[in-house]
């Protein structure tokens, strides 16, 4: 490996490629197109620096081994929502659920229901993908703006990276900054409970202008219509129960997606009479709901397989991108670098906390943010004598929560697939994504702040 590269080329290959994924953004390309670039533009900058062409191919092909579960997961999302849909799932919960919306705070609900379930299911995506495709159905049919309801919906999945148990990310975090999870309980719930209560009072505030929106006419005749297109039943509701209750009981995203998806296909061809011809188009096509009316047809039609194949090809062109960054030692030194001259503890965690989001910006993914900086500052944590849950908390409320608002994140790109509301449009409403960074910070702002807070004795 050739280790003689300075730090200004880094900066050029890391800002290179930022700046050709930015620009599709603004030329309003796919991101593909940008990863590819970068891609190309990376190696051929490290050739030219002596790296041998076979070792930077054979970087981006072990990297593309480690990605296969969230293809997997991707692809089996992208089934799973049209399945629900013509199985009469989604519409069950929608029909259901308008029942008791009127003269409520939907928005607040919006984001309880998806705080709860994310923390069971210990995945914001697999959250969003099968309750918060409902919330948003119902929330839609109470004419409340799309972009306000997925913000709401956001802000509560992504609950689970924070406090669940038996989410990947969240474990991953306690793994390579070798705490607990008990152990570092109490340290993340500091500012995870002023985070959820300024979500709370937010989405009730802004909740409270949507109540008027509810029209009992246009409800009604979403539930007629409902009624008329679809086999409803309490019982269908047992399907996403029993998708929850498994998380809860630690089985893994891939498996209960995958129950979801079987069961889901039954109900299709016993309970609504699909064929299984048509059941195996709109797994792979998506579901095209005809309803004879026009907004419910928009809230009930989606998913499919192909749709989600851009997506893939994308998260393909971020893992080797992000792979070449690790595996030549692009960012290492430059954080290295940054943390030589940090001499408080106060300045070490708002230093923690920057360079998480940056990698999380730059990599376009939390995972190497996590394990790299998990990694290098547990001993600068350890020198400073401050106590690891608080490297692992602050990893969490930054790197781990702002990636719906990275238009390039590979999170962001799924919601917006799976959704079709772009970052702009939902991003100054996902409250928990900015307002965990901003409480992490402040509590890290002073030595004498974080102290009055009680989180360390040191500290």
């Amino acid at each position: 490996m050739n280790d003689s590269i300075s730090n200004n080329f880094r900066y050029i290959v890391v800002i290179s490629s930022m700046l050709s994924i930015m620009s599709c953004i603004f030329l309003k390309l796919s991101l593909l197109y940008g990863f590819l670039f970068s891609i190309l533009l990376t190696i051929g900058l490290l050739v030219t620096k002596g790296f041998k062409l076979g070792l930077l191919l054979n970087i981006g092909f072990e990297g593309l081994k480690e990605c296969s579960t969230i293809i997997s997961i991707i692809l089996i999302i992208g089934a799973v929502i049209s399945v629900w849909m013509s199985s009469g799932i989604i519409a069950t919960m929608i029909y259901y659920g308008l029942k008791f919306i009127d003269g409520t705070n939907y928005l607040l609900i919006c984001f309880i229901i998806s705080t709860i379930t994310s923390i069971v299911m210990g995945t914001p995506l697999g959250t969003l993908s099968t309750v918060g495709i409902a919330l948003l159905g119902m929330g839609k049919g109470a004419l409340i703006p799309e972009p306000v309801l997925l913000g709401a919906i956001i802000s509560g999945s992504f609950v689970a990276d924070k406090i669940s148990p038996v989410s990947g990310l969240l474990n991953l975090t306690m793994k390579t900054t070798g705490v607990k999870y008990k152990e570092s309980l109490g340290t993340i719930s500091k500012t995870l409970i002023p985070i959820i209560v300024i979500c709370f009072v937010i989405y009730y505030l802004l909740g409270e202008k949507f109540i008027a929106n509810i029209s009992p006419i246009v409800v009604n005749s979403y539930q007629e219509n409902i009624a008329r297109s679809f086999y409803t039943s309490p019982l269908l509701l047992l399907l996403p129960i029993a998708v929850i209750f498994l998380s809860l009981l630690g089985s893994n995203t891939i498996s209960n997606l995958s129950l979801g998806l079987i069961l889901g296909s039954m109900i299709s061809i016993f309970s609504q009479k699909m064929s299984f011809l048509s059941l195996m188009k709109s797994i792979f096509y998506g579901y095209e709901a005809t309803t004879g009316m026009n907004g419910l047809n928009e809230i009930l039609s989606g998913g499919g397989i192909f749709s989600m194949i851009e997506i893939c090809l994308i998260i393909i062109g971020a893992v080797i991108l992000s792979s070449l960054f690790e595996g030549c030692n692009i960012i290492y030194p430059l954080i290295k670098d940054m943390l030589n001259k940090i001499k408080t503890t106060g300045l070490l965690i708002r230093q923690t906390s920057f360079l998480s989001a940056i990698l999380t910006f730059i990599t376009t993914d939390q995972t190497v943010g996590i394990i790299l900086l998990g990694k290098v500052l547990q001993k600068k944590y350890d020198a400073m004598k401050i106590d690891k849950p608080i490297l692992a908390r602050t990893i969490i409320d930054t790197g781990v929560s702002i990636p719906p608002l990275i238009p390039w994140n590979i999170t962001a790109i799924i919601i917006t697939t799976i959704t079709g509301i772009t970052v702009s449009e939902y991003g100054i409403y996902a409250i928990l994504c900015y307002i965990s960074p901003v409480v992490t910070i402040v509590f890290g702002y002073t030595e004498v702040t974080m102290e009055n807070l009680g989180i360390t004795n040191k500290i």
